[in-house]
């Protein structure tokens, strides 16, 4: 009796260590596709690039995101804060957001190693093309 007890209670408790230790590495939670997020962004108007993406959690259901939005327009800002912070919070249930609207970004060379959408750019560079691509 007390066997099978350790064994349910072990079992439970992979689950809760694996989500801590997601949470704590700040890891990408599993539900969250950053490509969709960033696709989403860049279809608001007057922005034009998204970059500097960073999600995570910080309870198992609870998730967080940061980004930095380029836009050429900056009387558009409140707008494109709007309009992105509702996206992140209906459409993709991120708690909270916090979004830099930018005209240029300052920090673009210091943090590329640490950017999402770079590191996929670098991933792609580096491997063959096979066939005719767009």
């Amino acid at each position: 009796m007390h066997m099978a007890f350790g064994v349910v209670l072990t079992y439970a408790s992979i689950g809760i260590v694996r989500d801590s230790i997601n949470i704590l590495s700040q890891a990408v939670p599993k539900d969250v596709d950053l490509e969709k997020v960033k696709s989403a962004l860049e279809t608001i108007q007057g922005v034009k690039n998204v970059h500097h993406i960073h999600a995570w959690s910080i309870t198992p259901s609870v998730n967080i995101f940061s980004t930095h939005i380029h836009t050429d327009d900056l009387s558009k800002t409140d707008d494109i804060l709007q309009q992105a912070t509702n996206t992140l919070k209906e459409k993709f249930g991120f708690y909270f957001s916090t979004i830099q609207v930018e005209k240029e970004c300052a920090e673009i060379d210091e943090a590329s190693d640490i950017d999402i959408t770079n590191a996929k750019d670098k991933r792609q560079a580096s491997q063959p093309h096979e066939g005719h691509g767009l």
